[in-house]
């Protein structure tokens, strides 16, 4: 019974040593990479501190102006191209050709009104509070209290070829007033009845 102590306890002990040389080494290992990790984030820093000094030595202020100045121009004109590319595509959505989809019209932040519609139908259908917001949005100043010309100026603003005509004209032509007037306005829109 005693041997059989003494084995018990040699195998505790050796179980044990090997147990402090596992926790030993995973801990340094965990150490040594928490330590390269800290010190590739300070040497990160310094190199971008490093570079910063650097380029105020060697590049002028102005020119590093200049850069940001050309930054902001570049931007401002691929806004200004998605723009144009975006109402010269509009002006050839068909409302017969399914949903319509519109392309979107960047706001002078580069940002998409929340009230900007998504297809021809969602257009149409828009309520005169959400087409003056959406107006607003857009910087469009012609803004009335007529839900048809607002809803027309703000087509043309994006491209789209149609127009709502309110029934009240439709009614005054129908009775023959200047009905050559009428169809020449009328050229590669719709009359929609709003």
């Amino acid at each position: 019974m005693k041997e059989q102590d003494q084995s018990h306890t040699e195998a505790l002990a050796e179980i044990q040593l090997i147990l402090n040389n596992l926790l030993e080494t995973e801990y340094f290992e965990h150490l040594k990479k928490q330590v390269n990790q800290e010190i590739e984030d300070q040497i990160d820093q310094l190199v971008k501190e490093q570079v910063a000094i650097g380029l105020d030595s060697h590049i002028p202020q102005n020119l590093q102006d200049e850069v940001i100045q050309q930054k902001v121009e570049l931007e401002n004109l691929q806004m200004q191209l998605h723009n144009s590319e975006s109402r010269r595509a509009n002006a050839c959505v068909k409302a017969d050709e399914g949903a319509g989809t519109l392309h979107t019209i960047y706001m002078t932040n580069g940002q998409v009104s929340r009230h900007f519609p998504k297809t021809l139908e969602d257009l149409f259908n828009l309520d005169a509070e959400t087409c003056k917001e959406m107006m607003r949005d857009y910087g469009l100043t012609d803004i009335t209290d007529a839900q048809d010309r607002n809803l027309n100026y703000f087509m043309q603003f994006c491209g789209v070829t149609y127009r709502i005509v309110s029934v009240k004209l439709l009614a005054a032509h129908a009775q023959g007033l200047s009905i050559r007037h009428f169809m020449i306005w009328q050229v590669r829109t719709q009359i929609l009845h709003f």
